[in-house]
């Protein structure tokens, strides 16, 4: 009875070490920090007992896994392995593709963490002159989760933006609220996640945009007259040309006159004098019909 109490005693043992093998190997975690930023350094942390380490990044595959007892991993990372447990991935430049879930294995025994990818924006307020709204401009940010916009301005704190939406990449982004003058500084709060940053406003005094609208509204309107004018102009000074080639031109009939008296077709070249010929006259005539003149006529033309 003795011996099989024995038996009974050691079956129970076993079971239980098999149920209880994995919290021997101890836990595992990995440790994500609250979030990244573009283009920077981050490290990860692997904490179990186990011979290995293995990191996974967000995308599948294995970034390194890490041999604890002889300190070496392959493929070759940026990895510090401190003792059995203890592990340290560095990502040397944190891009967009390694935002989300990694993962450390340690034997069978994976464990996950959130790593939140951000970058910080500038922020910006457009105060105008002639009205009492403020703009502002947020420019060059970048969340991998959810993002929350918020002005805060002394005590007061008012909401620009709250989008579920994630992998957010903004160029520029703009808004415009009533902002109390009476307060100095004023606080851009981003929320990236669980992030939450403040940076401050830079402020810069401008012309109302009305009134730049108006101009280039204006300039645009003379300019675009001036361009119809010269082309109405161009236009008319064509079509006057081809109406001038296209009308016949008057053809000009000389007759010789019998006589000295038959002025009517005479023409501008000949006549002198219609009512009464010149000695110069009827000489052209006489030599034209080969009547030479006397001395006498001669003399006259030359006289003349």
């Amino acid at each position: 009875m003795a011996f099989s109490g024995r038996r009974h005693d050691l079956g129970l043992c076993v079971l239980l070490l098999w149920i209880l093998t994995p919290f021997f190997q101890g836990a595992v975690e990995i440790v994500c920090p609250n979030a990244a930023y573009l283009d920077s350094t981050v490290n990860l942390t692997c904490i179990g007992t186990g011979r290995t380490h293995s990191f996974i990044q967000p995308k599948g595959g294995v970034v390194t896994t890490c041999n604890m007892n002889s300190s070496q991993c392959l493929p070759a990372a940026m990895v510090t392995i401190h003792n059995s447990s203890y592990s340290v991935l560095t990502v040397p430049m944190v891009n967009l593709s390694q935002a989300g879930w990694w993962e450390c294995s340690v034997g069978d025994i994976v464990s996950r963490c959130l790593l939140t990818v951000a970058k910080i924006p500038s922020c910006t307020l457009l105060n105008y002159r002639s009205t009492p709204e403020t703009t502002v401009r947020v420019q060059y940010y970048y969340c991998s989760e959810s993002i929350e916009l918020h002005l805060k301005f002394g005590s007061l704190t008012r909401l620009l933006l709250n989008t579920t939406r994630t992998n957010t990449t903004v160029d520029i982004w703009e808004t415009t609220v009533n902002v109390p003058t009476s307060f100095e500084e004023k606080m851009l709060i981003y929320v990236c996640g669980n992030t939450t940053l403040e940076t401050a406003c830079r402020v810069m005094e401008e012309t109302a945009p009305s009134n730049r609208t108006g101009i280039a509204v204006i300039i645009s309107s003379v300019v675009g007259g001036i361009v119809i004018v010269t082309v109405i102009i161009t236009l008319l000074i064509l079509l006057m040309k081809s109406k001038r080639v296209e009308r016949p031109e008057a053809n000009t009939v000389t007759y010789a006159p019998e006589s000295i008296y038959d002025v009517a077709g005479q023409t501008n070249d000949t006549a002198r004098d219609v009512n009464k010929p010149s000695a110069c006259y009827d000489n052209i005539l006489n030599a034209r019909y080969g009547r030479f003149p006397d001395e006498s006529s001669v003399y006259d033309i030359a006289s003349s």
